[in-house]
């Protein structure tokens, strides 16, 4: 399975790094936790610093990432 189809669905864990990708980002979960890998591979910036973040599963797959900040949480 190629797992970077667009349609492949991405698990975030961390209700808090939802809330953020979703509130800055406009990024849409289904009631799996899970996020379209095709609304993330092109991002290149991630601000979630100071967002009481305590798992950054999923990041792997924002393949496009070059900038990360995420000091700050816990």
């Amino acid at each position: 399975m190629d797992l970077y189809k667009k349609d492949y669905r991405v698990f975030v864990p961390d209700e808090e790094f939802r809330r953020i990708l979703n509130e800055r980002y406009g990024l849409s979960f289904d009631s799996n936790k899970t996020l379209a890998y095709g609304d993330i591979k092109d991002i290149r910036d991630l601000e979630v610093s100071n967002s009481q973040i305590s798992n950054l599963e999923g990041i792997e797959y924002f393949s496009s990432l070059q900038i990360l900040n995420c000091g700050g949480n816990t």
